[in-house]
C-alpha cells in the first residue's frame, strides 16, 4: 500500500472482497494511509527536534553544574510566581550561610 504499485495491489484487494466489505475495507486502508502520514511526519519532526537538540547542547556556554534561570515573558503571573519563588529560594539560601563577624575596633584595641 506504499509505493507505485499500491493503487493496483488495492484494487486487487477489494475486487477479491465480497462487495459488502469493500466500503469498509476502503475506510480501513485509508486511514492506515493517514495514520503512516502522519507517523512520518512526527518522526521527522523527531530528528529535526534532536538536531535542534544537538546544536543547542554544543553552543551552551553554562558550566553543567551552574544556575540557569529560564523565565516566560509572555505569562505575566507565571512571571510573577516563577520569581517570586526564585526568591524565596534564594532568601532561603541566604538565611543558611554562617553570620559573618564584625570587624575587631582599631581604636578600642589601642587604649
Amino acid at each position: 500500500m506504499n509505493g507505485a504499485s499500491a493503487p493496483f495491489e488495492t484494487d486487487s484487494i477489494l475486487y477479491a472482497l465480497p462487495e459488502s466489505l469493500r466500503t469498509p475495507v476502503q475506510t480501513l486502508i485509508a486511514q492506515v494511509e493517514a495514520a503512516t502520514r502522519q507517523i512520518q511526519a512526527l518522526q521527522a519532526e523527531n530528528e529535526r527536534l534532536r538536531d535542534r537538540i544537538k546544536t543547542l547542547e554544543k553552543r551552551r556556554d553554562v558550566p553543567p553544574s551552574a544556575f540557569v534561570l529560564s523565565l516566560d515573558e509572555n505569562d505575566p503571573d507565571a512571571l510573577d510566581d516563577e520569581l517570586s519563588a526564585h526568591i524565596e529560594t534564594i532568601d532561603a539560601l541566604l538565611d543558611d550561610l554562617p553570620t559573618p563577624h564584625p570587624p575587631a575596633d582599631d581604636a578600642s584595641s589601642s587604649a
